[in-house]
């Protein structure tokens, strides 16, 4: 293990401007750790009252009522999976949706185009197999200057599934619709919910994040129910309470280690970590897993400062090579101070969380958890060769090596294992592939942060972006380079929703396909507009606190 003390008086001289550069282009951390750490008020849990027990019998009457009209039950079902509420209905929501005869609600609904497309998301999302006729359906009727129904159509159309016929269309033609009704539009909460929509699409969005934006809209809406508002309110203080218990547990363990003196010029993150794990992982009784996670995610961005910035081409050699060989006493004996500290903590977190699923389901996870960061450490490698030796790599071979820098599959394997159990881990294979549906959410993780960190990276003279990869092959512009770009994150989510989403076809468990799809929204959230984690700025402040420290008023 690193000794004890702080490494800036043994930097070498060679880097200083490396570490004054990184100063300048990365925002610092702005938290304040010992006041997250040492919360003047204690976490309590929230106590269930007999009116949330009420509201929750409520609800429920709600959605097996027999005589609801088809379309008061679809827009109940997808208020409860936007309200974040939909966990405690599930077997509800379920035979609600396993009831409908496809042809049958296609003829009730008739001309409600806004219901149509709504039945159809609902069932994608819910993995009930549905045709897109529907979608044909709703394109050929009359919904030029319906909001509400391009709205919905919008939603679905990201539904898509790898090689359907209408692939394209829907999206296309919604999009076009509502930015030219956007422009005339006179109602401001529509107008807004036509901006929001076209942001980012739904089915992209970090469902707990969108969570508190949607409750804020049915504020005062008189089509919602207040009792339904009201629970989803106090569902989600209930489960902030959760997050900022751990978050606290988190900082002082932060604290503790003492890494960020041992390893002084690399970025500290440990919030917007923890922000990130929220997102893959948001369920309640998932605490450990949000816990590796943000470990795991605060070790990856002081690696990846050490590849990309610090760290000479021989120490980088070496110290892939210790990784390679995962052992702990050679590692003390040949390694830089710096990486020593770097090193004892990768091996340590990785050591209990082993002992973890030792304890909790029997077997023995340190090989699949040390081959994920060795394969990361060989890609964060093979980037920093081609920069150190003027490499410009091919478009393809980018991606071939970016899917497994951007770091994602070391995360999903982590959380694969602390979410399932040692006949899921052998049945992925993960030591020796995998599984594409984490290659294509690793791939949307690679992308968008590429187009979020293209400019700061030439800035700052790091590898290449795929953007820049792409004008290199193509002789293109930046621009024609960034279309392209969006559209393969198009293609790819529709792999994503054939492999999570496609009916009777993948074996995945659930708890593993919802993590997967969240780290790929999360990515869209951390890279829209900007780097969420190497320049946090308010918007990122902003939804940090949202997310994890202020409660929504009960008002």
């Amino acid at each position: 293990m690193a000794k004890e003390g702080c490494l800036v008086s043994s930097v070498p001289c060679h880097r200083t401007m490396k570490m004054k550069r990184r100063t300048a282009n990365y925002a610092p951390n702005s938290w304040d750790y010992y006041s997250i750490s040492s919360p003047q008020k204690k976490y309590e849990t929230l106590k269930i009252s007999k009116c949330y027990k009420e509201m929750k019998s409520n609800i429920r009457s709600q959605l097996i009522y027999k005589e609801s009209q088809l379309p008061a039950k679809l827009n109940l079902v997808d208020m409860l999976q936007r309200l974040g509420v939909a966990y405690h209905f599930s077997e509800e929501i379920k035979h609600v949706l396993e009831e409908m005869v496809i042809n049958n609600a296609k003829a009730t609904l008739n001309n409600d185009f806004a219901s149509l497309a709504l039945l159809f998301r609902l069932m994608r999302e819910n993995c009930h197999e549905v045709s897109q006729d529907i979608l044909s359906t709703i394109m050929n009727g009359n919904v030029q200057n319906d909001i509400e129904a391009l709205l919905s159509l919008y939603g679905a159309s990201f539904l898509t599934f790898e090689g359907e016929k209408l692939s394209d269309e829907p999206r296309v033609f919604s999009t076009k619709q509502l930015n030219q009704l956007k422009k005339t539009c006179m109602d401001q909460k529509l107008k807004g919910q036509m901006e929001h929509a076209l942001e980012v699409p739904l089915h992209w969005r970090v469902p707990r994040l969108d969570t508190r934006w949607y409750i804020e809209q049915c504020q005062g809406n008189q089509n919602v129910n207040p009792v339904l508002t009201k629970f989803a309110k106090l569902e989600y203080n209930r489960v902030q309470l959760v997050h900022q218990g751990e978050l606290s547990k988190l900082t002082r363990w932060w604290i503790e280690l003492g890494l960020r003196e041992k390893v002084p010029f690399a970025r500290d993150r440990l919030i917007e970590s923890f922000f990130y794990a929220t997102g893959i992982a948001p369920e309640p009784h998932n605490t450990y897993c949000r816990e590796v996670l943000t470990k795991l995610a605060v070790l990856i961005v002081t690696l990846d400062d050490v590849y990309d910035i610090y760290g000479t081409l021989d120490e980088l050699l070496l110290f892939t090579e210790v990784i390679q060989r995962w052992d702990e006493v050679e590692a003390t004996e040949r390694l830089p101070e710096y990486m020593r500290a770097l090193y004892g903590v990768m091996f340590n977190t990785t050591k209990e969380t082993a002992s973890y699923v030792l304890a909790k389901h029997g077997w023995d996870a340190s090989p699949i958890l040390i081959k994920a960061w060795q394969d990361a450490c060989v890609s964060f490698l093979t980037e920093a060769k081609w920069y150190k030796n003027g490499y410009k790599a091919k478009f393809e071979e980018y991606l071939e090596n970016g899917w497994v820098s951007s770091t994602a599959p070391l995360l999903l394997t982590h959380a694969f294992i602390v979410l399932g159990d040692k006949t899921t881990a052998q049945a992925l294979n993960l030591q020796i592939k995998y599984p594409r549906l984490v290659q294509s959410c690793a791939m949307i993780f690679r992308l968008t942060n590429d187009c979020a960190t293209h400019h700061a990276e030439l800035e700052r003279g790091d590898s290449p972006s795929a953007i820049a990869c792409y004008m290199q092959e193509q002789l293109c512009t930046e621009q024609q380079a960034r279309k392209a770009i969006e559209k393969l994150i198009v293609e790819t989510w529709t792999k994503i929703n054939d492999d999570s989403l496609g009916h009777g076809r993948h074996a995945l468990p659930r708890p593993l396909i919802n993590a997967s799809v969240n780290l790929a929204r999360m990515s869209h959230c951390l890279y829209n507009g900007g780097d969420g984690i190497g320049a946090p700025g308010q918007r990122m402040k902003g939804l940090v606190k949202s997310l994890l420290l202020d409660s929504i008023s009960m008002d």
